[in-house]
């Protein structure tokens, strides 16, 4: 296929084509092509744009929520259980104050 494409192509691309064509407008995330593919067909370069960023910003929100390591929530014995057993495997739950100190100075970054 000849790059770039039209966007009349891109909507038309069968099957999988898409998401070699795409899978990796962000970084080795093939996943992404495959949820932007469900939207076609795009009536313009923008709306491809902002589907891949959709998708990113969904990710960043699933990140964000995530407790921080060691944080406040694991002090206040408020995790899920399967964070404090994640946390409790890493040896976080067995941290030195000075190293505790350390991991709230990076959580707060």
């Amino acid at each position: 296929m000849n790059y770039p494409i039209s966007l009349t192509a891109a909507n038309d691309l069968y099957g999988c084509e898409f998401e070699r064509v795409f899978g990796n407008v962000i970084e080795l995330c093939v996943d992404a092509a495959v949820q932007v593919k469900k939207q076609r067909p795009f009536t313009s370069v923008d709306e491809v744009v902002d589907a891949f960023a959709g998708y990113l910003d969904e990710k960043v929100v699933v990140i964000q929520r995530h407790p921080d390591l060691a944080g406040r929530l694991a002090a206040e014995g408020k995790l899920t259980t399967e964070s404090a057993s994640e946390q409790k495997t890493a040896g976080l739950d067995r941290l030195t104050p000075e190293q505790k100190t350390l991991i709230n100075c990076n959580n707060e970054r």
